[in-house]
């Protein structure tokens, strides 16, 4: 049996805006299937790295096997990370300050944010370079 639970989506955000953790959600979805006897469980979740972490495997094996399960044959994460802006041309030909300068092109920074990143990035060379 597999059951598919996304921690991502609006019942699932529901549920945790509800005061249950990712943990408790997951549950929810498995408890949905029961009865369990005898059966090999298969658990897929989606979830944010964030949220990944809070889920624990251990407990939600633990819960399948009270349950009467045979077994838990995987527990699957699937996890969404964020998207990040990519800065045109950026490579590994570019010298790092004129890279620093076009991701804060790509990502809107202000000037004045601009000015500071420009401070450390120049920092953190010397560093590295010392």
């Amino acid at each position: 049996m597999t059951v598919d639970v996304d921690l991502t989506g609006a019942h699932g955000n529901q549920l945790l805006a509800g005061g249950l953790d990712e943990t408790d959600v997951v549950v929810a979805y498995i408890a949905e299937q029961i009865p369990l006897d005898d059966a090999v469980i298969r658990v897929r979740y989606r979830a944010t790295e964030e949220q990944h972490r809070r889920v624990d495997r251990d407990a939600l094996k633990k819960f399948c096997l009270d349950a009467d399960a045979a077994s838990v044959y995987q527990i699957i994460p699937e996890i969404i990370r964020p998207s990040r802006a990519r800065a045109e041309h950026v490579d590994e030909t570019l010298d790092p300050a004129e890279a620093v300068s076009a991701w804060i092109s790509a990502n809107g920074i202000s000037p004045e944010q601009a000015e500071q990143l420009h401070e450390l990035a120049r920092d953190l060379l010397t560093e590295v370079t010392a």
